[in-house]
């Protein structure tokens, strides 16, 4: 009895600080419960998403290492994930092949490797048919992904179909970048005008005050700069950017866009190696943007929404601990049932 209820307090401090997001204290709980109570073998699962939850992506791997297969439990796209993280592609690319087909987490983070090594019409391909065939709460990303995808590829010379049916900021945001891509610079700009009204409505909404709300907004105006200066109108490309500029925007990438974009608008040079210097400087400065700086950057470059995967693999958690709590529960009662 006092064995089931230390294991139930244990199951309760593990749901309460994966429901406020505090993974410390969530792995604390699982560190106590495989200590404790070694036979409850979904304690291992939820140390190892505590550990991605974090950024310990090493430990993760580590756990995985050192923990037996009958301990762990099923993990593939855990581990797939973990070397995505870590930068270990072909060892993704490998750990993805032990995933379920239908799973569709595997399919993005397959789509989403394929995008880091310039796979595009791979990614399209992936990324199209999870739309078709795939809808839950990550359709805004999703969708977001497959236009920064389609992007790419209009920068690469294979013609796109036009999307008519953008909503989100970030969907609006991700048109413009393959209206740009395309030469059609006027479509561009208004995309990019309703994707800052939007961006500015969407995160009011959330509760950020004016200053937070301009300083996600940046990146959108580098990209409506880039489109002026595209248009000849270089004037108010640089009014953009001294703005930005004056403003210090938190956000790494927009004063390296910034910067170089404006040294190509004063000298007149060419903003295509601006855009090749901004898309290595993004993927060097990925992982030190915040989550939200990462729901911004949807130019090109990214593509990515790491949310949705760290979403999924939280879910992973409050199932485990949810399920079992309601099993400790059972087993300290008389009644059985549900």
């Amino acid at each position: 009895m006092t064995t089931e209820g230390g294991l139930r307090q244990c199951l309760t401090d593990l749901t309460r600080a994966d429901t406020s997001g505090d993974y410390q204290k969530a792995l604390q709980a699982a560190n106590r419960i495989i200590r404790r109570y070694p036979k409850e073998q979904y304690a291992f699962k939820c140390k190892l998403v505590c550990l991605i939850q974090l950024g310990m992506y090493d430990d993760a791997l580590t756990l995985l290492k050192k923990t037996p297969p009958n301990q762990m439990g099923e993990c593939a796209f855990e581990r797939a994930y973990i070397f995505y993280r870590l930068e270990k592609n072909d060892e993704a690319l490998e750990a993805l092949e032990a995933c379920d087909p239908k799973d569709h987490r595997a399919l993005e983070l397959k789509a989403q490797l394929c995008y880091r090594l310039d796979r595009f019409q791979e990614a399209y391909e992936i990324f199209r048919d999870l739309l078709r065939n795939h809808s839950d709460s990550y359709d805004d990303e999703r969708k977001a992904n497959y236009l920064a995808v389609q992007a790419q590829l209009e920068a690469m010379g294979v013609k796109q179909q036009k999307n008519d049916d953008s909503e989100t900021f970030e969907q609006l945001y991700n048109t413009a970048c393959q209206l740009i891509e395309a030469g059609n610079f006027d479509a561009a700009l208004t995309n990019l005008d309703k994707a800052i009204a939007s961006c500015r409505e969407t995160l009011s909404e959330e509760g950020l005050d004016e200053d937070e709300i301009e300083d996600e907004l940046a990146m959108l105006r580098v990209q409506r700069a880039f489109v002026l200066h595209k248009m000849g109108r270089k004037k108010e490309a640089i009014e953009i950017y001294k703005a930005l500029q004056a403003a210090g925007p938190s956000d790494v990438s927009v004063m390296v866009t910034v910067s170089n974009n404006m040294a190509s608008a004063l000298k007149d040079q060419s903003l295509t190696d601006s855009r090749k210097k901004l898309k290595a400087a993004l993927q060097l400065d990925q992982k030190k943007l915040s989550t939200r700086q990462r729901r911004t950057l949807m130019l090109n470059n990214v593509g990515l929404y790491r949310e949705s995967l760290i979403s999924a693999i939280r879910n992973d958690v409050a199932y485990y601990a949810v399920g079992d709590l309601e099993a400790a529960t059972l087993r300290c009662t008389p009644r059985h049932h549900h």
